[in-house]
């Protein structure tokens, strides 16, 4: 429990590091998390999710209203980006790359992580894929 706990120190060190300002280029970070109201999430979960990733859950009704929640969702990510990214639920232009990326198995969160950089190596996108659909309960 103290690495997972580290990890998400971490992790939200990284997040406020990001955040700071600089000139050479904008990025703003925007978390949230849409789940099905029906679905009891653990009171651990979101607290961990809200203290160390800046993410609150926005309940929504997946099973019986899917147009309108993905409408929500789509509002919201076109309010958090200024119009950048809208419409997430439909095709979007994707970005292809050919490049050697940074990869790494993370044996004893039995997860991998991926790094793909950005703007001349200067950011960094890391996607983690765990190995086990039910990883985020262990």
């Amino acid at each position: 429990i103290e690495k997972t706990e580290e990890i998400h120190h971490q992790f939200q060190q990284v997040l406020t590091e990001i955040s700071k300002l600089t000139n050479d280029y904008e990025l703003n970070l925007a978390n949230r998390l849409f789940g099905e109201k029906t679905f009891l999430f653990l009171q651990k979960y979101l607290d961990y999710v809200e203290k160390y990733y800046h993410a609150s859950l926005e309940p929504v009704d997946f099973i019986n209203e899917a147009d309108e929640s993905r409408k929500k969702i789509n509002s919201w990510v076109e309010s958090q980006t200024n119009g950048r990214v809208w419409n997430t639920s439909k095709s979007v232009w994707m970005m292809e790359q050919h490049h050697s990326f940074s990869f790494v198995f993370l044996e004893d969160l039995e997860a991998k992580i991926v790094g793909i950089p950005y703007k001349n190596n200067d950011l960094s996108m890391f996607v983690l894929l765990l190995n086990d659909l039910e990883g985020l309960e262990k």
